[in-house]
């Protein structure tokens, strides 16, 4: 006779003693066996059609079994996962829970992710039910066999590209074994990507009001404030999406400026949405004024930017933001420059008006040796040699009219066909005998690696 007994709760049994009682109307047997040596053996005797057939136990240890928890039949499932995402992303998984357990359940989901650290993740359930809303634990409502139930998860992605993981647990229980727990656990890793390539240019802008100065100062006691200066910064983004992306707006944020001075961002044009498609290029730029507090302030400007986008995926109506850190600008309040702008051109027999400006923020009095060299591709109205001196705290502004010769192969430029010309002034401090770079300070004018100060000719202003 081969008893069976089951046993229902998972955990180690060990076998301690054995009882045999038999019970009649005439006696009453009971036999015991609690010696370990005697319990244990290497075979089990079956009975076959009254043959007793010795089979071995295949177990190191005859006298225990580990009896495993059932197998959980519910199954988690992410609906729309994507291969990855993008660091301030705004992300939501809808979370598919199956049961295909043959009773109905119910219990508990819970999301378990990685809190420590400056890249933490934010992450909450979203519910109607306010109570659930953004709670770790989410309770799951009684689902009868091949019922399915859908969640939402909504991520707030870190700023900081990496692989972040995300347990979903399940705790449940059958409704004919209520006091049976089941679990069933799911683990994503999830992919935070950086969703930009950034490079930044730096060029200095010119700032056209009055300089302040000592003599003009409201206070006697007091110093006027420094002098402004006006920089462009510009920006070039790549996107490194596997999607095409819509920009909703981009602006740029101080983060820091240093001690005893100010800082204001004033957008160049309006930004209209804009579509980014994969590995496209979208540029921007913006002009940053930096004042010290004072004018007896001479120090280097200390300034910290970022850069803020707001965009979606164009398959999602959910915003997001996205932070691009711009590197530290050390900026110079004291050094002398040499700034060019195109000017509109009044003068009929001029194709192109040039104007320098020379300026002087030091306490020092600088003088300046000037040359403007000739050039085959234009004629110029202006002085060839001259010497400048400039006051402490001062500017000059010197004008060039040019007549560009013929017309050579034109070029698609900025506004239309064209061509660049390279017109050179040299400006020499006398006393430290060091030469100024002429910066290009707006529109029409850019700085050539190889040929210097690069002019834009437009096609329809070539006269001759």
């Amino acid at each position: 006779m081969n008893l069976t007994l089951v046993f229902r709760e998972a955990r180690e049994y060990r076998l301690k003693e054995i009882a045999l009682s038999v019970k009649t109307d005439r006696f009453q047997l009971k036999h015991t066996l609690n010696n370990i040596e005697h319990l244990q053996t290497k075979d089990w005797l079956h009975d076959d059609e009254g043959n007793g057939i010795r089979r071995g136990l295949h177990h190191h240890e005859t006298t225990a079994v580990t009896v495993l928890p059932k197998p959980p039949k519910l199954r988690i499932a992410v609906v729309d996962l994507r291969s990855q995402y993008y660091v301030g992303e705004r992300c939501t998984l809808t979370i598919r829970v199956t049961n295909d357990e043959a009773e109905s359940v119910t219990g508990s989901i819970r999301q378990i992710h990685d809190e420590s650290g400056d890249t933490a993740l934010s992450i909450r359930w979203e519910a109607e039910d306010r109570e659930c809303t953004g709670a770790d634990l989410y309770p799951l409502q009684e689902l009868h066999p091949d019922d399915s139930a859908l969640l939402t998860l909504s991520i707030q992605a870190p700023l900081d590209a990496g692989t972040h993981a995300i347990a979903l647990d399940a705790d449940y229980t059958l409704a004919g074994v209520p006091f049976t727990a089941l679990k069933r656990t799911l683990t994503l890793e999830i992919v935070f990507a950086t969703l930009f390539e950034a490079k930044f240019t730096l060029s200095p802008a010119l700032h056209e009001d009055p300089w302040p100065s000592y003599f003009t100062s409201s206070s006697a006691s007091e110093s006027p404030e420094g002098v402004p200066h006006l920089w462009r910064v510009g920006s070039k983004l790549r996107s490194l999406a596997d999607c095409s992306i819509l920009f909703e707006s981009v602006k740029a944020i101080v983060d820091h400026v240093g001690e005893d001075a100010s800082c204001q961002i004033m957008d160049l044009d309006r930004l209209d949405q804009v579509t980014l498609i994969p590995q496209g290029v979208f540029e921007r730029a913006f002009q940053l004024l930096t004042r010290k507090g004072s004018l007896d302030n001479r120090s280097l400007t200390a300034v910290e930017l970022s850069l803020e986008l707001t965009w979606r995926r164009q398959d999602n109506v959910k915003v997001s933001t996205a932070l691009v850190p711009i590197p530290r600008m050390t900026l110079p309040t004291s050094e002398p420059r040499v700034l060019c702008v195109h000017a509109e051109s009044r003068d009929t027999g001029a194709d192109v008006v040039l104007q320098y400006h020379l300026e002087n923020p030091s306490s020092h009095f600088l003088t300046f040796a000037i040359t403007f060299e000739a050039n085959d591709d234009f004629a110029f109205s202006g002085p060839k040699h001259r010497a400048l001196s400039l006051a402490p705290l001062s500017r000059h502004r010197i004008d060039y009219h040019l007549l560009v010769h013929g017309a050579l192969d034109a070029v698609k430029g900025p506004g239309g066909p064209g061509r660049w010309i390279y017109p050179g002034l040299r400006v020499v401090d006398s006393y430290y005998q060091k030469t100024l770079q002429v910066q290009a300070a707006g529109n029409g004018v850019k700085l050539d690696a190889q040929k210097g100060l690069a002019v834009w000719v437009p096609a329809s202003t070539e006269k001759r």
